[in-house]
């Protein structure tokens, strides 16, 4: 590549990557990039490959200052969950995920930052930005950043609307050879055909509860599918402010089974943000246990955090226990009932 090739073509990358809406233009791009970056190492005192740099710093620089972002670091912190999720949903690479393959990919990036968007960015603002290591709201978004490493790392989950979730639910309980299968093992890098079906059923199951349950919150409160519009790294699924400004961190736990003895498991990650739950005073996780019968009917049960080892029912009348815990897992199980007392309600719990 001569100089006038490499003056002319670092100018069109940096405007290309602003409209990049898929993986395949993300690819498109890398040849161009590592055309650029084979000239870089060639010639790093140049004074072109200094101002392609500079450029480079500056378009991701300039991703961490949009009014979105900078709005959401001044939400009162009373509303502290309400603020985690505006703040991420506004953070570069959950709005474009894939800047995060041209940083460290154009510049001699530490190897162990090179899948770390914001570990590469902060980086690279040390190396060529120091003037703005200090800056207040760049602290801020490192700080969240460094404080929620389960949001950071987390990805949306896959949903289709409700219809289409039974629809595939059916289409593999009747079929062990669908379609859909192949390419969901793929995706899970499992090789076992029945384990595929398994957890391919598991997970149109836990969707189609997560579904049925924001179908009832949506049009009563100010609320936020969180695992399918944000990410799945927060410790629950779904999000909303009630009318007393109460804000519910709601995890929806689905079964199929009719066993008396009820048990479910919550990852760490979501008992500590139940934990964390616990100790505001304008916060409350609820455990929404959903029942769905041969057909996908559902009833639902409620349940909120009473303590650390306590859930309990709107009615006060079922109590799920903490009985056995593992390095990733809580395990809870429902108690003794009175008798006659029905366990789920085809009625929207969340009005109660």
């Amino acid at each position: 590549m001569t100089e006038l090739e490499f003056t002319q073509l670092w100018p069109d990358l940096l405007n290309q990557m602003q409209y990049i809406n898929n993986i395949n233009d993300a690819c498109n791009l890398f040849s161009k990039l590592e055309q650029l970056k084979y000239y870089t190492i060639k010639h790093p005192n140049d004074e072109n490959v200094k101002v392609f740099i500079s450029a480079l710093v500056q378009t991701y620089t300039s991703l961490f200052f949009p009014k979105e972002l900078v709005d959401t670091f001044r939400i009162p912190d009373q509303f502290h969950y309400y603020k985690q999720l505006a703040i991420c949903a506004n953070l570069p690479y959950t709005v474009h995920p894939f800047y995060a393959y041209f940083l460290p990919k154009a510049l001699q990036t530490p190897s162990e930052l090179y899948v770390d968007f914001y570990g590469t960015f902060f980086w690279v603002l040390k190396q060529y930005r120091p003037d703005l290591i200090a800056n207040t709201h760049l602290q801020a978004v490192k700080s969240f950043v460094n404080q929620n490493p389960n949001i950071i790392r987390g990805s949306k989950d896959d949903y289709s609307n409700l219809d289409q979730e039974i629809a595939l639910y059916h289409k593999v309980m009747n079929n062990s050879n669908a379609k859909e299968l192949e390419g969901f093992g793929l995706a899970q890098q499992i090789m076992d055909p029945y384990e595929i079906q398994r957890q391919f059923i598991n997970k149109k199951v836990g969707n189609i509860g997560e579904l049925y349950t924001y179908r009832l919150i949506q049009p009563l409160y100010f609320s936020c599918f969180v695992a399918r519009d944000i990410k799945n790294g927060f410790g629950y699924d779904i999000y909303y402010l009630d009318q007393n400004s109460i804000e519910n961190l709601v995890e929806v736990k689905t079964t199929m089974s009719t066993n008396e003895a009820d048990i479910f498991s919550m990852s760490e990650n979501e008992y500590q943000t139940m934990i964390n739950c616990l100790r505001r005073a304008n916060a409350k996780y609820c455990i929404c246990r959903v029942h769905l019968d041969s057909k996908l009917t559902p009833s639902y049960l409620l349940l909120t955090a009473k303590d650390e080892e306590t859930l309990i029912s709107n009615d006060g009348e079922i109590e799920y226990k903490l009985y056995q815990s593992s390095n990733s897992h809580k395990y809870f199980q429902k108690q003794p009932q009175k008798k006659n007392h029905m366990l789920y309600y085809a009625s929207n719990p969340f009005t109660n």
